[in-house]
């Protein structure tokens, strides 16, 4: 789950099983939520395989990252206006357990 630093505005991941015809295909997806009218915003999906382990806004709130639980660790960043994927690569095949801004986008 992350924050953007207005407070205005949630992203929280989601992995969710879901059974088509008798096969396990998880739906993976990152939900973009508006903290003052309680509604969804967006949802984010087709792009990470597995669970979202990491989800972080930048420190001027006009992008998001995040990193998906696959066997590389693939880390997507979004733009908040057209909630598109600006940029994506793998990170390791070793564990995310965190990420941060350095500079503003």
């Amino acid at each position: 789950m992350s924050i953007t630093p207005d407070r205005k505005i949630v992203a929280t991941g989601q992995m969710a099983q879901v059974d088509q015809l008798n096969k396990k295909i998880p739906k993976v997806s990152i939900h973009v939520w508006s903290i003052d009218n309680k509604t969804q915003l967006k949802e984010l999906k087709n792009f990470h395989q597995r669970a979202i382990v990491i989800l972080e806004f930048s420190p001027d709130g006009s992008h998001l990252l995040s990193i998906g639980q696959d066997d590389q660790n693939t880390l997507a960043v979004y733009n908040c206006q057209s909630w598109k994927i600006v940029w994506s690569a793998p990170t390791s095949k070793g564990k995310a357990t965190g990420a941060c801004w350095k500079n503003n986008v």
